[in-house]
């Protein structure tokens, strides 16, 4: 017999549908103690953090969708020489590729660590570029093709990640200022962008197109972009963005602007107006959508920790809050970071200066539900739909499963009236039963296995007019995971 209310504990794979673990926005956890956290996340929702401890170690962790800690014990790296802070980078080259990179001093010289079974152990450190010691790491990213980027304040250089390194690197010459911050991205998988501040406005050098990377003049002359302080730059397939502060003090505000390929567009606002702080912008490797992050320090409730997304850098959300103080009171000097999901759902990343914290992006009530399509079939006079996963789900999404029946006008009095008096749904082995008219269940998908597939569906009772004995009828769809 069919139980009639929410199974507690499941047989094998159907525990994957127990609810979520907490994790959600104003959530914040722990990782361990260190400083400069960065954060990539894979398809499924998991996020691969790398952060710096002790002069000599960069730790590595895992944390699933839905998780408030580390799957399981940091992978520790031993580096040489000291870490320049801010400088861990995690990257996701797809399967159980993992890379970790970290800028070390002194000399100055950017290592690789790198691993094929999904960050359970690393290989290196490979050496694979000597940056300048000025500001020796404004930004490492993917690209283009299989090397890295690495962007200093007056300079860049390409990082083959085959190796071997090559030799020099391009350099920039903003004119007779002093520079304040730098950042750079590439734009259509094929072209470095370099953008530079001076506390005032924003200049950018592009790579022409030909020659090597790492020679100067294959570079383009330093060109105006607008005001702006504090860039950071994302590139990815729906192209690439500068991030960055304008107006007068207590009067700031967040800008966004895209790049067209030879100049950067008009402004777009993306934040409050205020004092935004410690802004990081960053797109996802898959789809494009671009997410920025920032401190809000002029919020009515006091410091607050703010994301904003857009799927193409002109749109954006409205700013919506993760974080509250006193949590936000902690946050160090460095920027924090963030990472999403094609879904645009995933976690941010801070230090306290003595500690590693996270929250995830995903709103008070989890993520989003899977989306559902609807099979509908006649009983007696009743026109009954069964609304199911549509396509695949990704894991972490609940699953919302309803029955709905309508008396259809035309068979009243040419078919037996018909009431549905319950419905059991169930997902793999777990079941719910409910027995008012709105017939719905949810389940949760936490853990479940990308690739898999599984059962849903519902057992519904129906109570006719003629006929002594309810009776049921069972409708059943399956579908994937992400």
């Amino acid at each position: 017999m069919r139980s009639r209310c929410i199974l507690a504990a499941l047989l094998a794979g159907a525990a994957a549908l127990a609810s979520a673990a907490g994790a959600q926005a104003g959530v914040p956890f722990a990782l361990g103690p260190g400083a400069s956290p960065d954060v990539a996340v894979a398809p499924d929702g998991t996020a691969h953090i790398v952060w710096h401890r002790d002069p000599d170690a960069v730790m590595y962790c895992q944390v699933r969708r839905g998780a408030t800690a580390c799957a399981a014990t940091p992978v520790r790296i031993t580096a040489p020489l000291s870490a320049i802070e801010g400088s861990a980078h995690v990257f996701l080259t797809g399967g159980a590729g993992v890379l970790v990179t970290t800028t070390r001093c002194c000399p100055f010289e950017t290592d690789l660590y790198s691993s094929g079974d999904g960050g359970a152990t690393f290989a290196g450190p490979a050496k694979l570029g000597t940056p300048p010691s000025e500001w020796a790491d404004a930004g490492v990213v993917q690209g283009p093709g299989a090397t890295l980027s690495a962007f200093s304040l007056l300079g860049f250089q390409s990082l083959p990640l085959a190796g071997p390194t090559e030799a020099g690197q391009a350099t920039f010459s903003y004119g007779a200022v002093v520079g304040i911050s730098a950042s750079g991205g590439v734009f259509g998988g094929t072209t470095p962008v370099h953008v530079f501040s001076d506390g005032t406005s924003l200049q950018f050098a592009r790579y022409g197109g030909s020659g090597s990377l790492n020679d100067t003049p294959n570079w383009t002359a330093p060109a105006a972009i607008g005001p702006g302080d504090a860039p950071s730059v994302a590139g990815g397939p729906a192209g690439l963005v500068v991030l960055s502060r304008t107006g007068a003090a207590g009067s700031q505000r967040l800008f966004a602007r895209r790049f067209s390929g030879t100049a950067f567009g008009s402004p777009v606002g993306v934040s409050e107006t205020g004092s935004p702080d410690l802004a990081t912008l960053r797109a996802q490797t898959s789809n494009g959508r671009f997410t920025a992050i920032w401190v809000c320090n002029a919020c009515s409730a006091g410091r607050e920790l703010r994301v904003a997304q857009s799927s193409d850098g002109a749109a954006w959300t409205a700013p919506a809050t993760i974080l509250k103080k006193p949590e936000t009171e902690r946050i160090s000097a460095l920027r924090p970071r963030v990472a999403v999901a094609p879904d645009g759902e995933g976690f941010a990343v801070w230090d306290t200066g003595t500690d590693v914290r996270a929250t995830s992006l995903d709103p008070p009530g989890g993520p989003a539900a899977a989306p559902n399509r609807t099979t509908s079939s006649q009983v007696g006079d009743q026109t009954v739909g069964f609304d199911s996963p549509k396509g695949c789900v990704r894991a972490g999404h609940p699953i919302v499963l309803n029955v709905v029946s309508k008396t259809k006008k035309d068979l009243i009095g040419k078919r037996p009236k018909t009431f549905v008096q319950k419905v059991v749904f169930f997902v793999d082995k777990a079941e719910a039963t409910d027995r008012r008219k709105k017939f719905t269940a949810t389940f949760r998908t936490t853990g479940l296995v990308p690739g898999s597939t599984h059962p849903a569906g519902a057992i519904i009772t129906f109570k006719q007019q003629g006929r002594q004995k309810p009776f049921t009828k069972t409708v059943r769809k399956s579908f994937k995971v992400c």
